[in-house]
């Protein structure tokens, strides 16, 4: 049986913050939480799907959305989400991986 306890791995989750890293260095404010000031953060362990949707008062399950990763300040637990795509991670990438992965 399969270790669930680290889904995308510490290698993935050190590079996404390698690229969050070089796409915010120099910015003003870049790695500073906004609410408690530190810089102490870490990536989540998987990756999330904001789902998005045309109706306002929609909930849907399934279908179109954001495919994310989230970080974490270690201090006052605030999250930040990520889009992969902008982050240069092709969405076929990520989707193709994780359904080939599933058996689907």
């Amino acid at each position: 049986m399969p270790d669930n306890t680290d889904f995308i791995g510490h290698a993935k989750r050190e590079e996404i913050a390698n690229k969050l890293n070089s796409r915010t260095q120099g910015m003003a404010g870049a790695g500073v939480c906004p609410m408690c000031k530190r810089n102490d953060w870490l990536v989540g362990d998987g990756y999330i799907h904001i789902p998005i949707t045309n109706k306002m008062m929609h909930l849907q399950i399934g279908g179109r959305a954001i495919p994310s990763v989230i970080i974490i300040c270690k201090n006052c637990g605030f999250v930040s989400h990520h889009s992969l795509a902008v982050l240069g991670y092709p969405i076929e990438e990520i989707t193709g991986k994780e359904a080939a992965e599933n058996g689907q």
